[in-house]
């Protein structure tokens, strides 16, 4: 939609990785069909420096697509200036809590430059990466993100991983990992909860009565919710 045209790397990207994809050039055309989205199961959708509110036109459409189960990748810059990080689609759909209260532009911030080599931090390496998932791409996503002689921490139930010894032999990446001590935190959490100070319903996005439980699961190993909230006494 703006500019810079960083389109190629995207395509380079998903054609690199044997990915069939379609392109829609919204500045050439910003009329944009709903089966378009509906076409496909993910979209990456980028607006470049356009602004202010550069999705807003097209909030109904992604609403619909998010709803019948699509997934969104949305990138640009000032994509929420102003009202556009107000609207309804952004607090239910990306949940963002802003009010329009906080002055967003023209706030000192600090450059950090990288050098090219890692996909994820741009060469610079994390010094403490936590893996929250399990699976030998999250995993393996964790340890090549952590700096040379930086920590890894899993908390998520390994399943299928399998790792490289030697990786760690040359880099000296720490690895540690086991269950959380949720009953050591849970007290203060609950706290926090009862006193409004923190939300977790926003990690919720799919409810279900306490004996469709089994659905629930289903539901987030098909990647189809993030957690799902289950209600005893059956009401959504």
């Amino acid at each position: 939609m703006g500019g810079p045209n960083v389109e190629s790397y995207y395509q380079t990207a998903l054609t690199a990785n044997g990915v069939g994809y379609s392109y829609w050039d919204l500045s050439a055309d910003p009329t944009f069909p709903l089966s378009m989205l509906t076409a496909h199961k993910k979209v990456v959708w980028f607006t470049g420096n356009a602004f202010p509110g550069p999705v807003m036109p097209y909030e109904s459409q992604l609403a619909a697509f998010l709803d019948g189960g699509g997934r969104l990748f949305l990138s640009g810059q000032d994509i929420l200036d102003q009202s556009a990080g107000t609207t309804p689609f952004v607090h239910n759909y990306l949940h963002i809590n802003w009010d329009g209260s906080e002055a967003q532009n023209d706030k000192a911030t600090a450059a950090v430059h990288g050098v090219g080599g890692n996909p994820v931090t741009n060469g610079i390496g994390a010094d403490s990466v936590l893996e929250c998932v399990g699976t030998q791409e999250s995993m393996m996503q964790t340890i090549n993100s952590t700096r040379p002689g930086g920590y890894v921490g899993f908390v998520g139930v390994p399943h299928g991983v399998s790792l490289d010894l030697g990786q760690f032999f040359y880099t000296h990446v720490h690895l540690h990992g086991g269950p959380a001590p949720v009953r050591r935190y849970l007290p203060e959490l609950i706290k926090l909860v009862l006193d409004g100070k923190i939300n977790p319903g926003k990690v919720f996005d799919l409810n279900l009565p306490l004996d469709q439980v089994a659905e629930g699961y289903l539901a987030m190993d098909e990647r189809r919710a993030i957690k799902t909230l289950l209600r005893p006494n059956g009401t959504r």
